[in-house]
Protein backbone atom coordinates (compact mmCIF):
# COMPACT_ATOMS: atom_id res chain seq x y z
CA UNK A 1 0.00 0.00 0.00
CA UNK A 2 3.04 2.52 1.04
CA UNK A 3 4.47 1.80 -2.91
CA UNK A 4 1.54 2.59 -4.51
CA UNK A 5 0.74 5.78 -2.66
CA UNK A 6 4.41 6.45 -3.22
CA UNK A 7 4.11 5.75 -7.21
CA UNK A 8 1.19 7.95 -7.18
CA UNK A 9 2.83 10.64 -5.39
CA UNK A 10 5.98 10.26 -7.43
CA UNK A 11 3.66 10.33 -11.09
CA UNK A 12 1.74 13.28 -9.39
CA UNK A 13 4.74 15.49 -9.12
CA UNK A 14 6.51 14.39 -12.83
CA UNK A 15 2.97 15.26 -14.31
CA UNK A 16 2.28 18.58 -12.34
CA UNK A 17 5.86 19.36 -13.15
CA UNK A 18 5.66 18.67 -16.94
CA UNK A 19 2.78 20.89 -16.95
CA UNK A 20 4.26 23.84 -15.49
CA UNK A 21 6.94 23.21 -17.76
CA UNK A 22 4.88 23.93 -20.69
CA UNK A 23 3.45 26.85 -19.31
CA UNK A 24 6.79 28.22 -18.90
CA UNK A 25 7.63 28.08 -21.80
CA UNK A 26 4.49 29.79 -23.22
CA UNK A 27 5.14 32.50 -20.91
CA UNK A 28 8.86 33.09 -22.24
CA UNK A 29 7.88 33.09 -25.30
CA UNK A 30 4.99 35.68 -24.93
CA UNK A 31 7.31 37.97 -23.06
CA UNK A 32 9.99 37.90 -26.02
CA UNK A 33 7.56 39.37 -28.40
CA UNK A 34 7.89 42.62 -29.49
CA UNK A 35 5.27 45.14 -29.42
CA UNK A 36 5.07 48.04 -32.54
CA UNK A 37 3.41 51.19 -32.50
CA UNK A 38 0.67 52.20 -34.30
CA UNK A 39 1.72 55.95 -36.31
CA UNK A 40 -0.82 57.26 -34.62
CA UNK A 41 -0.32 56.40 -31.13
CA UNK A 42 3.29 58.29 -32.03
CA UNK A 43 1.66 61.70 -33.46
CA UNK A 44 2.00 64.28 -30.87
CA UNK A 45 -1.06 66.30 -30.51
CA UNK A 46 -0.66 70.14 -31.58
CA UNK A 47 -3.75 71.26 -29.26
CA UNK A 48 -4.99 70.53 -25.93
CA UNK A 49 -8.35 71.40 -24.66
CA UNK A 50 -9.95 70.65 -21.68
CA UNK A 51 -12.24 72.43 -18.82
CA UNK A 52 -14.28 72.57 -15.72
CA UNK A 53 -17.45 73.44 -14.61
CA UNK A 54 -19.32 73.84 -11.45
CA UNK A 55 -22.47 74.91 -9.85
CA UNK A 56 -23.26 75.61 -6.02
CA UNK A 57 -26.29 75.73 -4.91
CA UNK A 58 -27.34 76.83 -1.09
CA UNK A 59 -29.74 77.63 0.94
CA UNK A 60 -30.34 78.74 4.26
CA UNK A 61 -33.06 79.60 6.95
CA UNK A 62 -33.54 80.82 10.19
CA UNK A 63 -36.29 81.32 12.77
CA UNK A 64 -36.13 83.33 16.16
CA UNK A 65 -33.46 85.40 15.04
CA UNK A 66 -33.42 89.02 16.23
CA UNK A 67 -29.39 89.93 15.24
CA UNK A 68 -29.94 90.87 11.57
CA UNK A 69 -30.27 87.57 9.64
CA UNK A 70 -33.03 86.78 6.87
CA UNK A 71 -35.58 83.81 7.59
CA UNK A 72 -34.80 82.37 4.29
CA UNK A 73 -31.80 82.56 1.17
CA UNK A 74 -31.11 80.81 -1.95
CA UNK A 75 -27.83 81.30 -4.02
CA UNK A 76 -27.25 79.57 -7.16
CA UNK A 77 -22.92 79.98 -8.25
CA UNK A 78 -21.89 78.56 -11.32
CA UNK A 79 -18.23 78.90 -12.90
CA UNK A 80 -16.80 77.58 -16.21
CA UNK A 81 -13.15 77.19 -16.76
CA UNK A 82 -11.88 76.42 -20.52
CA UNK A 83 -8.55 76.05 -21.63
CA UNK A 84 -6.90 75.55 -25.15
CA UNK A 85 -2.96 74.92 -25.58
CA UNK A 86 -1.09 74.72 -28.88
CA UNK A 87 2.68 73.70 -29.03
CA UNK A 88 4.37 72.77 -32.38
CA UNK A 89 7.95 73.23 -32.81
CA UNK A 90 9.06 76.53 -31.00
CA UNK A 91 5.92 78.20 -30.81
CA UNK A 92 3.21 77.96 -28.28
CA UNK A 93 -0.30 79.41 -27.52
CA UNK A 94 -2.18 79.36 -24.17
CA UNK A 95 -5.49 80.39 -23.72
CA UNK A 96 -7.40 80.28 -20.75
CA UNK A 97 -11.55 81.38 -20.37
CA UNK A 98 -13.32 81.76 -16.89
CA UNK A 99 -16.85 82.84 -16.42
CA UNK A 100 -18.36 82.86 -13.38
CA UNK A 101 -21.94 83.84 -12.29
CA UNK A 102 -23.94 84.04 -9.21
CA UNK A 103 -27.51 85.31 -7.89
CA UNK A 104 -28.59 85.24 -4.56
CA UNK A 105 -32.29 85.55 -3.38
CA UNK A 106 -32.90 86.62 0.63
CA UNK A 107 -35.98 87.39 2.11
CA UNK A 108 -35.78 91.14 3.05
CA UNK A 109 -33.61 92.15 0.07
CA UNK A 110 -34.92 90.13 -3.11
CA UNK A 111 -33.20 88.80 -5.59
CA UNK A 112 -29.38 90.04 -6.69
CA UNK A 113 -26.32 89.68 -8.38
CA UNK A 114 -23.50 87.86 -6.42
CA UNK A 115 -21.10 87.41 -8.57
CA UNK A 116 -19.80 88.51 -12.50
CA UNK A 117 -16.61 87.68 -14.19
CA UNK A 118 -15.47 87.35 -17.37
CA UNK A 119 -11.59 86.30 -17.69
CA UNK A 120 -9.66 85.48 -20.68
CA UNK A 121 -5.90 85.07 -20.52
CA UNK A 122 -4.40 84.24 -23.82
CA UNK A 123 -0.42 83.98 -24.22
CA UNK A 124 2.06 83.21 -27.29
CA UNK A 125 5.63 82.16 -26.89
CA UNK A 126 8.55 81.56 -29.12
CA UNK A 127 11.66 79.47 -27.72
CA UNK A 128 14.66 81.18 -28.54
CA UNK A 129 16.81 77.55 -28.73
CA UNK A 130 15.50 74.21 -29.25
CA UNK A 131 16.05 72.72 -25.85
Amino acid sequence: MKKLATSLIAISAIVSAYAQDGTVKDLKKESEKTIKKAANDTIQKKWKTGGQFNLNINQGSLSNWSAGGDKFSFSLNSFLNVYAFYKKDRHSWDNNLDLAYGIVRTTSLGSRKATDRIDLTSKYGYALNKH
